[in-house]
């Protein structure tokens, strides 16, 4: 019983050899291992969540390419779809100003008598444009024709002439925006 209440105290069995006791050795040793070991595993598992984030960050980093390029593609897809369909409709809808706009620098100012000869609802939106224009209103006429060729309009005066092509010159310019598209796709 006596050994039990004493069992914490140091021991000076040993002192007088100059060693230190047992049992204050092994109750030290004991709390330096267990700390040891306790340190040792909070080392190993921060640097497994180190590891962990590491990997997750580097998994991050490369799904913000991936989300980042397919974003820019689907973007670029998009605005070259927008444009496709947006241009023509827009091109038709200002054509007339377009032509009216060059009819005016074109006709030599000794044109007398012009005939413009376009599509029916080209022609129609050409007639107010030229109406607008004093010059053009009294040197032009409007002739409605369909053209196998499309959105065409032919202007002729006495001693010479021109042709809007405007189904090639939108034809070129969706191919234009088709190529820069691919262009802008490409990724550095």
């Amino acid at each position: 019983m006596s050994d039990t209440i004493f069992a914490n105290l140091p021991s000076f069995d040993g002192l007088a050899e100059g060693q230190p006791s047992g049992r204050l050795l092994t109750r030290n040793a004991r709390e330096a291992e267990t700390l040891a070991q306790e340190l040792q595993a909070k080392e190993a598992s921060f640097e497994r969540q180190v590891t962990a984030v590491e990997a997750t960050l580097n998994s991050l980093a490369d799904k913000i390419t991936a989300v980042e390029a397919e974003a820019r593609r689907q973007t670029n897809e998009t605005i070259v779809a927008m444009a496709s369909r947006l241009f023509p409709e827009l091109s038709k809808r200002f054509l007339a100003d377009e032509i009216a706009l060059h009819l005016e620098k074109f006709i030599p100012p000794s044109a007398v008598e012009v005939v413009i000869t376009a599509e029916p609802d080209l022609a129609e939106r050409l007639q107010a444009v030229v109406k607008k224009s004093e010059r053009l209103a009294s040197v032009c006429s409007l002739k409605s024709e369909p053209s196998p060729k499309g959105d065409r309009v032919d202007v002729s005066w006495k001693s010479g002439g021109l042709s809007f092509d405007f189904d090639s010159l939108l034809e070129s310019c969706l191919e234009h925006i088709d190529t820069t598209h691919a262009a802008m796709g490409a990724t550095s």
